[in-house]
């Protein structure tokens, strides 16, 4: 245990010195110092954090290359400003999320939905295949083989080619307001107010496999 302990303080010793400001301004930028490529910063998130995540897709400087949001979408009262750019987005969710439901409406749990109001899965796919110019791109269709006994299924439509810009859709068939994954699972008790996780493929390596391919112009 001790030595565990140890390590685990060295790793994190590491990481706050990489992190430690290095002028009076704050902590280091990544970009600034040349230690990250402008042109290939990705930004995924879930929930909440895939509603962030969208925005950023349209805010950020420089832009982000490409985007992940797992069960979330678009406000549908967006205060954003200014045009969209190009940002090649992967959308990840559940077709019975209870909390941000995939035709889109009201967020929240049951009758209390007074956490905004969202745009759908096919709305949020067809403002960036506008601002990616891909309106008349054929989806190429394919499914994910399942594994365990529950009843969701994982499909996949991708817009576009694998250097971008590029929009993919992953539903999930019956899919709850939960990550998809293979190696981690949620308890019975989460998934009975969340929904069904599904467990066809992981969602961050999906998401990996959807970004290092992608540059911003």
């Amino acid at each position: 245990m001790a030595s565990s302990r140890a390590a685990t303080t060295e790793r994190f010793g590491t990481l706050a010195t990489e992190l430690a400001p290095r002028s009076p301004r704050g902590p280091s930028d990544p970009v600034d110092d040349g230690r990250a490529d402008p042109k290939r910063i990705y930004v995924m998130g879930m929930s909440n954090g895939a509603m962030m995540t969208l925005r950023l897709a349209l805010e950020m400087q420089p832009a982000p290359a490409a985007v992940a949001a797992v069960a979330g979408t678009m406000a549908e009262k967006s205060e954003c400003t200014g045009a969209p750019r190009p940002v090649s987005v992967l959308l990840i969710h559940g077709t019975e999320d209870p909390l941000v439901p995939y035709a889109g409406g009201g967020v929240g749990l049951g009758a209390r939905r007074d956490r905004g109001s969202v745009v759908s899965v096919a709305a949020t796919r067809d403002f960036w295949l506008r601002a990616d110019g891909l309106q008349s791109a054929k989806p190429v269709e394919a499914s994910f083989p399942h594994e365990g006994d529950d009843a969701t299924r994982a499909r996949k439509a991708t817009y576009g080619t694998d250097a971008g810009p590029q929009v993919a859709i992953i539903t999930i068939d019956h899919g709850g307001h939960v990550e998809p994954s293979r190696r981690f699972h949620y308890p019975a008790l989460y998934t009975r107010i969340v929904g069904a996780q599904n467990r066809d493929f992981e969602a961050a390596e999906e998401a990996w496999a959807f970004f290092k391919t992608k540059k911003a112009p």
